[in-house]
């Protein structure tokens, strides 16, 4: 620490730091931010004063450069291209197929933007989206060509096309830069949401969440840091309080937000707490899971779970750390058993049988589609979970998209009544939901739950930690 303090001897740097600042004095620039050499590494004190300054470093910076096909910090900017990349495919048309005009046609590959920037090895790494997301500009250094983008507009160049064809081709570059990038940056306050623009901004942020839930993290534990740039970007941006900011969720799209589930046919990288028994988040959270994620699409529901109050205490602001939290929810639930179990996947979910006692003391079955937040096998077949009702289609709107209703999976935490962890999501027919809530009430003697209301139609208060 000392000598790099007083000196750092450029010979020493490895690759991809030597070339970024050859770069940047060619830029003419005399400030280069290196996270690994600005952060120091073995201060957790220091790494977590900076991670909480990574939106204005990243959003404030003239330009920001990826070295988006480097494995590591060897690779470089400057790579050994494969020439036959950078070679134009050019055919000659004769005017007789496709309505094309006879001349000269460049052929371009319609997925060059997944493939050369969204797929390549660096933009894999969860701690990199934040970076392309914030920096106003960004050049990527390919194995194929170089890419200069804009988060301030879909402007983006490479530099292989000829200038007959420029104006042309770059339109249809922003084209697929806009079909597979996230939503970008809004660099304006707007204080005063109305409903068009809640819809807007909530659908933006899981858009953030679900791109950012597939990359890969080395310590699960920095899942919220390492996405708190982003976060911080939209207090600002949208007017949201830091107070609302709630382990990965917004205040206002509570219980919206709960509506997600993981990929189930990818690598579970994760439980609850992590492999290394170090807290992450609450359950309810999607940052609590190290897995690929989906979120439901937000339609006409009715909601029937409401968020009587939510707490979560962090350390070092509200995008630092968190140490726990919980969501005090009313809303109605069923002890339901799994009685059969079908080996044949809906997609992404398990087909199951749920069964649970009416109020007349008979078993009823139904048929659910679940998936679990972790593994899961037909050996479960006779367990008891609490299923929760989110929202569903009212019988009104059952004409428009989807019919089921979305729910959560719930244990008991064993410590107190009431108390519960997600478990996993599930799927349930809107219409069967109809028949659970006026034939399944729940009993004011049942000690599944804090508090029991039979006026309301059998609604319990409970907690999810």
């Amino acid at each position: 620490m000392a000598l790099l303090s007083e000196k750092i001897d450029f010979d020493m740097l490895p690759k991809t730091f030597r070339d970024a600042v050859s770069v940047t004095l060619s830029l003419g620039l005399e400030y280069l931010w290196i996270d690994s050499l600005c952060i120091i590494q073995d201060s957790q004190e220091d790494w977590a004063q900076e991670a909480a300054r990574m939106a204005d470093i990243y959003s404030q910076t003239y330009v920001n450069l990826a070295a988006t096909d480097a494995t590591d910090s060897t690779g470089g900017l400057f790579l050994d291209r494969n020439g036959q990349l950078g070679t134009l495919c050019l055919l000659r048309s004769t005017g007789v197929f496709g309505g094309l005009d006879p001349g000269t046609v460049l052929i371009v590959s319609g997925d060059m933007y997944q493939h050369q920037i969204l797929g390549a090895p660096l933009n894999g790494r969860g701690w990199v989206l934040q970076e392309r997301i914030l920096a106003p500009r960004t050049v990527h250094f390919t194995l194929s060509q170089v890419w200069w983008t804009s988060n301030d507009s879909t402007e983006t160049y490479t530099e292989w096309f000829p200038d007959i064809s420029i104006d042309s081709l770059l339109f249809a570059l922003r084209l697929y830069r806009e079909q597979y990038s996230l939503p970008r940056v809004r660099w304006r306050d707007t204080p005063d949401l109305g409903e068009d623009e809640y819809k807007q901004w909530s659908d933006c942020w899981r858009g953030y969440v679900q791109e950012y839930s597939g990359l890969g993290l080395t310590k699960h534990s920095d899942k919220l840091a390492a996405i708190s740039g982003i976060s911080s970007m939209f207090s600002n941006v949208y007017g949201l309080a830091g107070s609302d900011y709630l382990a990965g969720h917004w205040r206002r799209d509570l219980p919206q937000s709960l509506r997600w589930w993981r990929q189930a046919r990818c690598e579970v990288r994760g439980c609850r707490p992590d492999d290394h028994g170090q807290y992450t988040a609450p359950s309810w959270s999607w940052a609590s899971m190290h897995a690929e994620l989906f979120f439901a699409v937000v339609g006409s529901h009715r909601m029937l779970m409401q968020i009587l109050d939510v707490e979560v205490n962090t350390d070092g602001g509200p995008f630092g750390p968190v140490k726990d939290g919980h969501l005090a929810v009313r809303g109605p639930v069923w002890r339901v058993r799994i009685a059969a179990w079908d080996d044949h996947n809906q997609g992404n979910f398990q087909a199951l049988c749920f069964s649970l006692m009416d109020v007349d003391g008979n078993e009823r079955t139904f048929p659910v589609e679940a998936v679990w937040d972790g593994c899961a096998s037909r050996e479960q077949v006779g367990s008891e979970f609490i299923i929760a009702p989110i929202s569903y289609i009212a019988k009104q709107q059952r004409d428009e998209g989807p019919q089921h209703a979305s729910c959560l999976l719930l244990q008991p935490t064993g410590r107190k009544p009431g108390e519960f962890e997600r478990t996993g999501f599930a799927f349930v027919e809107s219409v069967l939901l109809d028949e659970w809530m006026e034939s399944c009430h729940g009993k004011e003697e049942d000690t599944i739950c804090e508090a029991y209301d039979g006026e309301s139609g059998g609604w319990y208060t409970y907690r999810l930690v």
